[in-house]
């Protein structure tokens, strides 16, 4: 077989193989289609059970369609055979069910690997949070996010210093957050409820 016969091959191999799939999955979760994304992974996986992309893309689908507990087993799968990002779903997945000490385990092996990954730093501090370590949270979040100068972090770090009753640091992070997002409404009430409970 010469160079370009093969070339040819791995062309037509490529485009009839999962990664075909995964990338039409990822196409359909980037614009909000969560079920087409499941269907496209399913292909994938297929034709390759252990395709660490298409099991990662999964288990992102079924966080999206709010069913977290489908996404463990794929997410778990994808992480043990080294994908980080599946890491990510894997944590959200076990927050969301009710196991926050297995999220947390999950989260600090993530970290270790990429301690500036902003995802693992918020993961982090709602696993605390969901297992009622409020003061951890708080503390956590002063070092973790205080840098993040992204809205939803804001708000999570504002959420969790109220939990630990710390309104004074609650209420500014709240108002940070405001105006980081002024038209995000689910935002502004949330941080309303802040102001609310410091009589502000």
């Amino acid at each position: 077989m010469n160079v370009g016969t093969t070339t040819l091959f791995l062309f037509l191999l490529t485009a009839c193989g999962p990664a075909r799939w995964v990338k039409q999955g990822d196409e359909h979760l980037a614009n909000n289609r969560p079920d087409a994304a499941a269907s496209m992974y399913q292909k994938a996986l297929d034709k390759d059970p252990g395709l660490s992309e298409a099991l990662r893309g999964i288990a992102a689908s079924h966080i999206k369609r709010q069913n977290p507990v489908r996404a463990i087993i794929p997410a778990q799968r994808a992480t043990k055979s080294g994908d980080m990002a599946a890491r990510r779903y894997l944590a959200q997945a076990l927050i969301t069910t009710g196991r926050p000490a297995e999220a947390i385990k999950t989260l600090t092996a993530g970290r270790e690997a990429h301690p500036k990954n902003p995802a693992y730093r918020r993961l982090l501090v709602e696993a605390l949070a969901a297992a009622g370590e409020y003061e951890k949270a708080a503390d956590t979040a002063d070092e973790l996010l205080i840098d993040l100068n992204i809205a939803k972090a804001r708000l999570l770090h504002a959420w969790v210093n109220a939990r630990a009753n710390r309104m004074d640091a609650a209420v500014t992070l709240a108002t940070d957050a405001t105006t980081l997002a002024p038209e995000n409404g689910e935002l502004q009430a949330l941080c309303a409820a802040i102001f609310w409970k410091a009589n502000r």
